[in-house]
């Protein structure tokens, strides 16, 4: 008999976090996981995706009889992308929900909203979608990464803006939160290795449609490139409305904080050198064998598209029951994070490794550039000092 796993979707609360429990039990026939991220909402994006690829790993599992006989259930919630209710819905997780762990989280402003109560929790959050310093502080040995953090991509992609293709005005657009301060120094940063400084940066409010600012601070300088930190409407508005103001020739490249990858009614001429940071390999690259079995099992559970998003939720999925297998039957957060650090794994084509010092599973940076409407794969890049 087939066993489905429980997804409980609820609507936002107006739960208040005083505290949060330290107990976090795992049941006889289940493990109860918990996810809160923004599944609506006209600026957040709407990620669905992280939900549907996380469960649709999630059902493999339960159908082949689960950890040691337990059950995934997973109970998420919607956010909205906005950081309050992160730390509401956390709090019910936690305190009412009573979750085991934590896996999906997505958005640099919500998951700084929450580092501190996870920390206080003491329970392990996995796979968080972000590039947060926070979450890679010392302090934070409950929180495994599979993607590397936004200043490192930052370092990455700047090195092949500047050393590739030549650019020396480099603009940073981005939001006027924690997602933009680590993603400004992040550049500036990177560009001091180069002897540059950021040519111009535009900033907008979180949720807000107001890009006149941003723009007025870009445009004029003329930048060669714009490095871009955002929501992913924002994203296209301003480089929408950044061309039509004449900066026709100048290289936009979206970091990973901005889950896109098409683009309907977005003037073919716009699109004109732009290039997306990726964290995971395309998921309709047949050559990787996870790739097959995430659309295999996505078709089979979920309708929903097939995503660079869901597919790196698919690879959360399968990286945390790896943990959780070599955890052993006798789970625990400790057993898990004993698991965890010493985490070695290739799932098919994407290597994910762990270490007592190093909760960052994954390095690898992936570079597309959009033509027709599409991404096309340019390089899988490597960190300057990686270079021959």
């Amino acid at each position: 008999m087939v066993l489905l796993i429980g997804a409980l979707s609820l609507p936002p609360s107006a739960l208040k976090a005083q505290f949060v429990v330290k107990d976090h039990p795992v049941g006889a026939n289940e493990i109860r996981i918990g996810m809160v991220n923004d599944q609506s909402g006209a600026l957040g994006g709407g990620q669905i995706g992280i939900k549907e690829g996380c469960l649709a790993y999630f059902k493999r599992v339960n159908e082949a009889g689960g950890i040691y006989g337990r059950k995934l259930v997973l109970f998420d919630y919607d956010d909205r992308y906005e950081p309050l209710e992160t730390v509401s819905l956390t709090a019910r997780l936690i305190n009412d929900d009573k979750v085991f762990s934590l896996i999906g989280y997505r958005g640099t402003p919500t998951c700084d909203a929450v580092a501190s109560m996870i920390r206080e929790a003491d329970i392990t959050l996995f796979g968080p979608f972000t590039g947060s310093r926070s979450l890679r502080e010392p302090s934070m040995s409950m929180v495994y990464c599979l993607r590397p953090s936004l200043s490192y991509e930052i370092s990455v992609v700047v090195d092949h803006l500047v050393h590739d293709l030549g650019t020396k005005r480099v603009a940073f657009f981005g939001q006027a939160d924690s997602l933009g301060e680590n993603g400004e120094s992040g550049l500036e940063s990177a560009l001091a290795g180069y002897d540059l400084k950021i040519a111009a940066v535009g900033k907008y409010v979180r949720n807000s449609v107001d890009l006149e600012s941003a723009l007025d601070q870009i445009v004029p300088a003329s930048p060669d490139a714009i490095v871009m930190a955002a929501t992913p409407q924002s994203a296209i508005n301003f480089l929408v409305e950044a061309r039509r103001r004449g900066l026709r020739h100048t290289v936009f490249l979206m970091l990973s904080s901005i889950p896109i990858e098409q683009f309907p009614g977005v003037p073919e001429g716009d699109l004109e050198n732009l290039f997306l940071s990726k964290l995971v390999p395309s998921p309709q690259d047949s050559s990787i064998p996870f790739a097959r079995a995430f659309r295999r099992d996505m078709r089979n559970f979920s309708r929903e598209k097939l995503t660079y998003l869901s597919f790196e939720a698919y690879l959360d999925a399968a990286a945390f029951v790896a943990g959780l297998k070599a955890a052993g039957p006798d789970l625990s957060q400790a057993s898990l994070r004993q698991a965890l650090d010493h985490l070695d794994v290739d799932l098919g084509g994407f290597s994910i490794r762990f270490t007592p010092r190093d909760h960052t599973g994954s390095h690898a940076i992936f570079l597309n550039r959009v033509r027709n409407g599409r991404l096309e794969p340019v390089a899988t890049l490597a960190p300057p000092h990686d270079r021959d």
